[in-house]
């Protein structure tokens, strides 16, 4: 019963946090990276992202620091790769645009995340 549980939680989670968060993820992505190759970088990540989280829904495939350690490295890797590019783009555009904001921390949360595992439903 409480592995059923745990997949219960583990869907509630990605449904309700995960892909909003994941969808004003990507409005930052389009409102504030500007060059196209930094844009093209970070967009085909994302989708990646979308699919191998759509993926864990379906089956219950966890990527944490103590499961799955090079899923976990590859997402971290992913969550580096968006922080830099946003962190770029936030030095030399404008920095009133909020989404740069929204997509800095959405991006330290990955990283984060994939160094220390957060439960968000316990």
């Amino acid at each position: 019963m409480k592995i059923e549980n745990n997949r219960f939680k583990h869907k509630i989670e990605k449904i309700f946090f995960s892909y909003p968060i994941m969808i004003l993820f990507y409005f930052c992505i389009k409102k504030s990276i500007h060059k196209n190759y930094f844009k093209h970088i970070s967009l085909f990540i994302f989708y990646i992202q979308i699919l191998f989280h759509t993926f864990q829904l379906l089956f219950y495939y966890q990527c944490t620091p103590k499961k799955n350690l090079l899923c976990n490295k590859i997402a971290l890797v992913f969550g580096l790769i968006h922080f830099i590019i946003f962190i770029f783009h936030y030095k030399n555009e404008n920095k009133n645009n909020i989404f740069y904001f929204i997509g800095i921390f959405i991006s330290f949360y990955m990283i984060l995340s994939h160094i220390i595992h957060i439960k968000i439903i316990n």
